[in-house]
């Protein structure tokens, strides 16, 4: 009986340790922006670009420091006031760029975007600041992102 006893606690213990490494990821992601600025100014002309590329074109935009070429797989104008544009480069590991652009009530423009990378620590988020003046900030995606 104490031999029963002792093979089903090792059983549960190897049950329970096995369900605990499966819990964690392993994968350790590599900052794949960490050569770039922490942030990236950029101009209203430059986010345009993008809302008049055809989906299955060829666009490249100039931040700063970091050229982002890649292709246009979605151009979608949900709404009347609502465009948002997703750009694929290959020469960034398959990094997305995101741009939405709305039209306010009052008639201004809004931009909101991301370049992310899902094998990637690091990414960048469009941010305005108090100028009005558009800027991609660096973020730690690993922080913010979870698996699922």
């Amino acid at each position: 009986m104490k031999t029963l006893h002792k093979g089903i606690a090792l059983l549960l213990l190897l049950f329970t340790s096995n369900q605990i490494l499966a819990q964690s990821n392993p994968i350790r992601q590599n900052a794949l922006f960490r050569g770039s600025a922490e942030k990236l100014a950029v101009t209203t002309n430059e986010l345009d670009k993008a809302f008049t590329a055809p989906k299955g074109g060829v666009v490249s935009f100039k931040f700063q420091d970091l050229v982002f070429k890649g292709e246009v797989v979605s151009n979608i104008k949900r709404y009347e006031n609502l465009h948002t544009v997703i750009v694929r480069s290959a020469a960034l590991d398959n990094s997305l760029l995101s741009i939405s652009k709305r039209i306010n009530d009052d008639q201004t423009i809004s931009y909101v975007g991301r370049i992310l990378n899902e094998r990637s620590a690091d990414g960048y988020e469009l941010t305005k600041n108090a100028d009005g003046v558009y800027n991609f900030k660096k973020i730690k995606t690993d922080e913010l992102l979870q698996d699922f």
